[in-house]
This record gives structure tokens, sequence and C-alpha cells, in this order.
């Protein structure tokens, strides 16, 4: 099987993925199947909800066989930098815009087992003051016309709300699913070391929040009126009723898309620390848990934020991870405000 065939087989495969919604409960036994198709490993993520029977056929299992991860064969893809480039100079020592795409389409390979072949990615290169190291920044986009759709989008809205804050802007605020990025990474500029990684599954995701001003607000109160936040963690969990097994398999998901992520290092240690909440569909007085985050830190200490949303997520439809704040240069932002006071 040819290294085009490999690519073709695993960008139909991400098709599919993303036209069916990655954080449905069936889809995370799914993902985790094509995800192992991509890289000849065995990953089975246990489901938080009911089960997923998967039927391979013979062409599967040479698909498995043959697909493994070293066999990445760089995606044909079209480069643009930022419009907002100007911001910040590429530095000398900065690898090329191209290099950095490339980078970056691999770490979406290994991460989500998803080949960009045809697509647009525009980059940006940033370097601020706030962090220890200078960054490429990539936005995936379904080519580059749909990039300049959702650019002229994004205009709009800011032209109306610079002529009157307070303008009716529901026109240009719906998701376009064809034309808005797909997934966003930052690698190291120099070394490209992963940086951050997010996902999001745009064609998932309600287009309108159609609940009134009123209805958020009712809402709000619910949650205050609970005690929310004046529980710990484990009082939350028992709360939005998570059983043991469910934060068993949120965990696992968790672990195994952060070992993707560190690639180099190995999985020391996972913890939960955020818990968030949602209405439920069908009422404003009531929530559920839809999403939840982690704190995972790996054998070199480095450590990663795991955000992703649960099956009973509305609006939610994305996983993020993130190793950026470990870059922060210590007492940055204090002695960046203790300033601004003098």
């Amino acid at each position: 099987m040819t290294k085009q065939k490999v690519c073709e087989i695993a960008k139909v495969a991400a098709a599919a993925i993303l036209s069916i919604g990655l954080f449905s409960a069936a889809l995370m036994g799914i993902n985790s199947w094509a995800f192992a198709r991509a890289t000849n490993a065995t990953l089975s993520f246990p489901l938080p909800e009911g089960d997923l029977e998967i039927v391979q056929t013979e062409e599967d299992s040479e698909i498995a066989q043959n697909l493994l991860a070293d066999v990445f064969t760089p995606p044909t893809v079209t480069v643009s930098g930022s419009r907002w480039q100007g911001y910040h100079e590429v530095s000398a020592s900065a690898m090329s815009m191209e290099d950095a795409a490339q980078i970056g389409a691999a770490y979406i390979w290994d991460v989500f087992g998803a080949c960009i072949d045809g697509m647009h990615i525009e980059m940006f290169f940033s370097a601020w003051p706030s962090s220890s190291r200078t960054y490429w920044q990539g936005s995936i986009y379904p080519s580059e016309a749909a990039m300049l759709e959702e650019m002229a989008r994004q205009e709009a809205i800011n032209e109306a709300l610079t002529r009157d804050i307070n303008a009716d802007i529901s026109t240009y605020t719906q998701v376009n699913v064809l034309t808005a990025p797909r997934y966003h990474f930052m690698i190291d500029a120099v070394t490209g070391m992963r940086i951050d990684i997010s996902y999001r599954n745009l064609e998932s995701i309600p287009t309108v929040d159609t609940r009134t001003v009123e209805a958020h607000t009712s809402w709000r109160w619910t949650v205050l009126d609970s005690g929310w936040f004046d529980m710990d963690i484990h009082e939350q969990m028992g709360y939005v009723g998570l059983s043991s097994a469910q934060f068993e398999a949120y965990t696992q998901t968790a672990k195994d898309l952060a070992q993707r992520h560190f690639n180099n290092s190995t999985v020391a240690d996972v913890q939960l620390v955020f818990l968030g909440i949602g209405p439920t569909g069908d009422s404003p007085e009531g929530f559920v848990l839809d999403s939840l985050s982690f704190s995972i830190t790996d054998d070199t200490g480095r450590e990663a934020n795991v955000s992703m949303p649960t099956s009973s997520a509305i609006f939610h439809n994305w996983i993020n991870i993130s190793t950026q704040h470990n870059d922060f240069i210590p007492g940055f932002f204090y002695e960046f405000h203790e300033g601004g006071r003098g």
C-alpha cells in the first residue's frame, strides 16, 4: 500500500468522524478505533455511557497492519501567513512557516488520527514577552477560500460593533461549518516541540443559542442556589451523578490524549481539576455535567491541561490540550501589573 493511499484512507476516515460528531458517547469509541488504525496501536477507551461494537472487515485489518505511526506522509496543503503577522517579526532562529505547518500536520495526525490533505493552514508567529519561547501557531481551514470567507464574517462583526456596541450581530454569529477552522496547533518555533492542540467538531454544534436572556439569568440563579461553587470537586461529581465507571472512562481518555501530545515522554500523573456544567436540553432550571478538565504531568515534570466535553454537552464540541502555561516567565504578570501602577 503506498503512502499516498495511506493518507487517502486516513482522510476518508477523518471525514467520516467529522460528519458524526467527535464527542458523542458512541464516537469516543469510534475515534479511539480510528486512531488505533492510524498508529497500529491497540486502544480501547471505555465508554461513559453504553457500549459500541465495532465490526472490522478484512480491509480494515489490512489497513491496521499498514498504517504505522512512522509512515506519516506530509499532506498537500496550502499555507499563508496571518494577516496579523505584523505584530511580531519572525526571528532568525525560527524554522520556516512551511516547515512549521508540516510539523503541525504531523501533530494533528498523531493526536487525532486525521490527515489534513487538501486543507489550508493559516500560520502566525508569536514572540510574547511573557513566555520563554517563541511559537508558530496554525489554524486549519477546509480551504483558503473558506478562510477568506471566515475572515470576512469576523470583519463584518467588528465593523458592526465599531459602529454600535449594541448592534444586532446575530446574522454574523452563526457558525458556518463550511468555513470555520477545524484544528489549531502551537509548536515551539525553533525546536518544533508540541505546545497546544485543539479540535472543534463543527458539524455537531447548534448554530444559535436560542434561549432568552431571562432563561440565562434564571439558570445562573439555579446554579448559585444549588451551592455548586461551595462544593469540592468530589461533591460536585456526586451532585451531577458522575459514576466511578464514567469518571475512569473520561480519565483514561484524557490520559491517552495527553500521551499522544507529549509524544517523547510518558504520562506520570492524572488529576481531575475542574467540572464544567451547562443547562439541560429541556429546561433552563436544571444543569448537567458538560465538560471535564484534567491536569496531567509527564515524567519530565511538564504539565498539560486536557479539557473535553461529555456526551451530555450541548454547546461543547471540542477538545483542547495545552502546555503553554509551563513557558510563562515566573513573576512576569505580577511585575507587569506592578509596573503599570507606577
